[in-house]
């Protein structure tokens, strides 16, 4: 095995395999033969990509095509990827796995010495093994061949790699589980609670660099270009700041732009500044909000509201409470403030491999918190007057569940910043 590369933060082989032996531990409970987890790739960030990378410690951006980690009831787990065979010399590098299997992938994009189109077809030319063949035969090897199987990250999962599992394992040997690595995920470790709050202070000191880099008279993507440099140049994996602006009273104006903005900032202007930070493989999503020029009032009223709603959840967030419950919290407060009546969506969501993961912040999630559990909170707002309903959400900070309650990972300031007074 080629020489491992470790980042500064990262986690150790010994929680990679116990993770796996507890993703073992519910195939025996539930009778399975194995488990198949599946992660699209790394870049595919509005999607699951995370499942891979908790077993296998696998989890950048080389990870850049389908992947399959089979645990099986008995033997040694086997991660599965598109490639060629260089392929396997990078993974070692950075994953403690041992029995790495290159596949061939029905995707003609991805990295593999094969490709067929008839790979799930009845007459297929396929010259090398897909995962299903693949993973058929090791089953078969270690007699669980004829035992039904599970799928964690099915939704995520394109049609034709479920086609090839299906031809050859069985529609019929697949059983619907619950996803187990969701659950896992759900609550993260010491380690990776140490990773999210590096990354954190990372995303806090690129907040702190904005009235020295914002100028009046620059374009909105010279402001991004400058955050994403900042961010790069202290180790971060990928970073990539998204901006809505426009008159500093007319706040409907402002669309958020997650392409480049082509917008000049103009003094007067009120900007909002979304993060998509990742770093050591754990993503976080702060937001912030403020002025090229004199303060706001329309964005000092909107951002208060959004402070107020934000403390409220922050505060019911405690051990054993349902998520529906601090929904309501945050609905309450709403409601004294004279937002309740917009249009909702969620109040925030899990982070860390993803930027957004399980548990999500809706009215009906009844799952309780747990220490451990970190969270993206951003309050939203709908503007009163706008239509159709302005959707503001003009603040979010990463939120850590504790043993007593909440905290509040962000350090930078939450008030609006002012720039150029």
């Amino acid at each position: 095995m080629a020489n491992k590369i470790t980042a500064p933060l990262t986690i150790s082989d010994a929680e990679c395999e116990a993770r796996v032996e507890k993703v073992r531990d519910f195939v025996i409970e539930n009778g399975l033969g194995a488990l198949l987890v599946y992660s699209g790739p790394k870049i595919h960030m509005w999607y699951q990509t995370g499942h891979v990378g908790y077993l296998s410690n696998w989890s950048n951006f080389d990870l850049l095509t389908d992947t399959i980690v089979l645990v099986p009831e008995k033997g040694e787990a086997v991660l599965l990827c598109p490639g060629m065979e260089y392929t396997r010399k990078f993974i070692s590098r950075i994953s403690w796995m041992r029995d790495i299997r290159l596949v061939s992938s029905p995707d003609p994009k991805a990295i593999s010495s094969t490709f067929d189109e008839k790979t799930v077809g009845s007459s297929s030319e396929f010259v090398g093994k897909s995962f299903g063949q693949e993973i058929k035969e090791i089953l078969t090897e270690r007699s669980l061949g004829s035992k039904n199987y599970g799928i964690a990250g099915l939704e995520n999962m394109p049609v034709p790699v479920y086609q090839d599992l299906m031809k050859h394992l069985g529609v019929d040997r697949m059983s619907e589980v619950e996803d187990i690595v969701a659950r896992l995920r759900y609550v993260k470790s010491d380690a990776e609670i140490e990773i999210m709050r590096d990354t954190v202070r990372l995303s806090d000191e690129v907040f702190e660099l904005i009235p020295d880099v914002l100028k009046p008279g620059m374009m909105g993507y010279e402001l991004s270009a400058e955050l994403e440099r900042y961010a790069k140049a202290r180790g971060a994996d990928s970073a990539y700041y998204t901006l809505a602006s426009g008159p500093s009273n007319n706040v409907e104006s402002g669309l958020m732009d997650i392409g480049p903005h082509f917008r000049k900032l103009e003094w007067g202007d009120q900007l909002n500044i979304n993060t998509y930070l990742m770093k050591n493989g754990y993503f976080v999503q702060p937001v912030r909000s403020g002025t090229v020029g004199p303060p706001s009032e329309q964005m000092e009223t909107l951002l208060g509201a959004c402070r107020e709603i934000q403390d409220e959840i922050i505060e019911s967030m405690k051990p054993g409470v349902p998520i529906a419950d601090v929904c309501k919290a945050a609905r309450a407060s709403a409601d004294r403030l004279g937002y309740g009546d917009g249009e909702w969506g969620r109040f925030g969501h899990g982070q860390g491999l993803d930027y957004g993961e399980w548990p999500y912040f809706t009215d009906t999630n009844m799952t309780l918190l747990e220490p451990g559990v970190v969270a993206m909170i951003h309050p939203p707002i709908t503007v009163p007057g706008t239509k159709p309903r302005y959707l503001y959400v003009g603040l979010g900070d990463v939120v850590l569940v504790t043993e007593t309650g909440a905290e509040r990972l962000n350090q930078s300031s939450r008030e609006p910043f002012h720039v150029g007074l």
